[in-house]
């Protein structure tokens, strides 16, 4: 990235910080975001290069799916279906599949939950 680019992003998305109330742990999500607003989405122009560790292209997508099912209206229903499903008859078959996903993990989620 070029720094002239860079600096017109960085730019932004401080802009875009200060419009947002200058919340704390937003800087990924200001930062792609302004990315987007002033280039477009880029890596459809080079899909295969790789993006280093952690996925722009990913978090763009995470993002705008995460904020599009936020103002979807469905938030409270489907957390009542997942309470339901660990209180349910699926509860031992999601512990199962916990315990299994983070037998694979190197180490990121072995002091999440405590579950």
């Amino acid at each position: 990235m070029t720094d002239q680019r860079e600096q017109h992003i960085r730019d932004r998305a401080h802009q875009k910080w200060l419009e947002d109330g200058q919340p704390d742990g937003r800087d990924l999500d200001h930062w792609l975001k302004a990315e987007t607003e002033l280039f477009g989405d880029l890596q459809t122009e080079h899909p295969s290069e790789n993006e280093g560790e952690g996925s722009y292209t990913a978090a763009r997508a995470y993002n705008a799916e995460t904020e599009k099912f936020a103002k979807s209206g469905r938030v409270k229903e489907k957390a009542r279906e997942a309470q339901k499903a660990v209180d349910g008859p699926e509860a031992a078959e999601l512990k199962r599949a916990e315990k299994a996903g983070k037998s694979r993990s190197r180490g990121e989620d072995r002091h999440g939950s405590g579950a």
